[in-house]
């Protein structure tokens, strides 16, 4: 009877270890991508943005290198992460139905980006953005038909999709959907009744949770480890920030760490109080007997 207790409850632990992973990947894998290539490419293209004074020639707002602090700090802004975030779902779902490339307009969204953070943008770039110079932008913006062109490159892109590569974009908004992330909250939340009611003798459980978060950080960190090392001898840039991915998987340890550190010292302070319990009951039971 043990040895199949034992046998469930580890199974019931590789179970709710494998959640947290998946669970973790869920919630960091657009980030992960977004913040790799696809902010570098953004990275290059934010500076084309420029301005006239007069009739002179076009002037770029701030001259691009890689190491540009001025467009790595507003690249970091959570407008441009939600921006591109924004564009990058309706770029997938606009692969996977085209109904959804009706909702791209680029074009007001790059506008309104730069009224709204007007103040960032002259405090990052040094250059007094003023409305002429806002409106001469807009006017460049719809020059270029930006809306169109990536609408088109949509199409274009859909039409020579692998039934490979049109299945790994379903996959990838099935796994930063948050219909999976409810699913896996729900599963976990049942897996963490079975062990409770397994190990619930003495609060064990809570140590066997804490060794399952411990050991989904340790495997999160080792898997980021290992897809960094492939892709570095394999690209040049920064295709994916597994830094973000390492974080949350040292979070993850750290936590489970300290689930586990408490649950023994919360234990060992039971079972010192049962032991008091013991020995009162024991010298009661030798005083009534005289």
């Amino acid at each position: 009877m043990k040895l199949i207790k034992n046998a469930i409850l580890g199974v019931l632990v590789l179970i709710l270890t494998g959640l947290i992973i998946l669970f973790t990947i869920s919630v960091d894998l657009k980030n992960v991508i977004v913040n790799g290539v696809i902010m570098e490419i953004v990275k290059t293209q934010i500076t084309t943005i420029g301005y006239k004074e007069g009739n002179r020639e076009e002037k770029p707002i701030f001259e691009y290198t890689t190491d540009n602090e001025q467009v790595n700090e507003i690249l970091k802004r959570k407008e441009v992460n939600d921006l591109v975030k924004k564009y990058v779902d309706l770029t997938v779902e606009s692969m996977i139905d085209e109904e959804s490339i009706d909702e791209i307009n680029l074009e007001q969204d790059m506008i309104n980006y730069i009224r709204e953070n007007k103040e960032v943008l002259e405090e990052k770039t040094g250059v007094e953005i003023t409305e002429e110079m806002i409106q001469e932008t807009e006017e460049q913006i719809k020059e270029q038909d930006i809306n169109q062109t990536l609408k088109t490159a949509i199409k274009e892109t859909k039409k020579n999709l692998t039934e490979t590569q049109k299945k790994t974009l379903k996959g990838y908004k099935f796994i930063t959907s948050l219909k999976l992330k409810i699913i896996i909250i729900i599963l976990m939340i049942l897996d963490s009744i079975g062990i409770f009611f397994i190990e619930r003798k003495d609060f064990k459980w809570v140590y066997v949770l804490g060794s399952s978060i411990f050991s989904a950080g340790i495997g999160i960190n080792v898997m980021s480890l290992i897809v960094n090392i492939i892709i570095s001898k394999m690209a040049s840039v920064p295709i994916l920030k597994l830094s973000i991915l390492f974080k949350h998987g040292f979070i993850e340890m750290i936590l489970g760490i300290v689930i586990m550190i408490s649950y023994k010292i919360i234990n060992k302070k039971i079972n010192k109080t049962k032991e008091d319990k013991k020995d009162e009951l024991s010298k009661f039971i030798e005083f009534s007997e005289y």
